[in-house]
């Protein structure tokens, strides 16, 4: 009798560290399963972070290349005005050379007429003083 209560206390002993035990690998798969998930979700912020810095990088990139675009835009504006002002200038500059060459011209026109009627009253003055003489060698 004492051997079977014995038998049936080393039992239940067992029993017992055999629920424990069983209860601590029930408690360990639940650990692992939470280490797993966390690193699970751990490894899905990391990946989120680097597509984040990523996208950050891009939006740096396209913010970079539109001011690089707006000074480009702005400079050819600049160089723009500056051959519409050439432009400009040269027409002008065309313009005084023809208004120029116009007014040299009347004014060598001018000069030959001036001459001309300087020569005709000078050839009529030379006449008259002629017949002036020949009245005044005949009295």
């Amino acid at each position: 009798n004492d051997s079977e209560t014995t038998r049936l206390v080393e039992e239940r002993r067992i029993q017992k560290e055999a629920a424990q035990a069983r209860i601590k690998g029930e408690e360990y798969t639940k650990c692992k399963a939470v280490e797993q998930r966390v690193q699970k979700e751990a490894e899905q912020a990391r990946i989120a972070v680097e597509e984040e810095e990523h996208l950050q990088k891009q939006a740096e990139e396209a913010r970079i290349a539109a001011e690089q675009r707006v000074q480009r835009i702005a400079e050819e504006e600049r160089l723009q005005k500056e051959v519409d002002e050439a432009r400009i200038a040269a027409e002008e500059g065309a313009k005084r050379i023809v208004e120029k060459k116009r007014l040299e011209k009347e004014a060598e026109e001018a000069r030959i007429v001036e001459e001309e009627r300087l020569q005709k009253e000078a050839e009529e003055a030379r006449i008259v003083a002629e017949e002036k003489a020949k009245l005044v060698a005949e009295e």
